[in-house]
């Protein structure tokens, strides 16, 4: 029996990865002590 298929977009991890790739696009300005795509990240993993 072969395994299931998974399809990576429509994962959570795969959500995450396509948004981390579509924040990192976004400027950020220099001297902050935490990254904006991380900080958008963090959001959407935590109220999407």
């Amino acid at each position: 029996m072969s395994a299931p298929f998974v399809r990576k977009q429509l994962s959570a991890v795969g959500l995450l990865q396509t948004a981390r790739r579509v924040f990192g696009t976004i400027p950020d300005t220099p001297g902050n002590a935490i990254a904006l795509v991380d900080q958008l990240t963090l959001g959407l993993a935590l109220f999407g």
